[in-house]
């Protein structure tokens, strides 16, 4: 049986609370709801484990104003978002 949107929206929020709880709460103060959402959506659809609390100023605009998820190098170092 398919999901419905409502059941996969609170499974989202969820996901997005347990990132949430993973950084610092100085920085969740930051942000009002939509562009935390913004922000979070964009690190559940990168395919790095590094919190939106250690992303470059630059990530962070790029996943808000864009939706784009952050890319890093091998060591982790910040790659400039592609939406530049």
């Amino acid at each position: 049986m398919p999901k419905s949107p409502k059941r996969f929206d609170c499974e989202l929020l969820r996901v997005i609370v347990r990132n949430m709880d993973a950084t610092t709460e100085s920085f969740n103060q930051r942000y009002d709801l939509q562009q935390l959402l913004a922000i979070y959506r964009a690190h559940l659809a990168s395919d790095w484990d590094i919190y939106p609390d250690q992303w470059s100023a630059a990530q962070l605009r790029a996943a808000i104003e864009h939706g784009e998820p952050p890319r890093f190098q091998d060591d982790g170092t910040p790659c400039p978002p592609m939406s530049r």
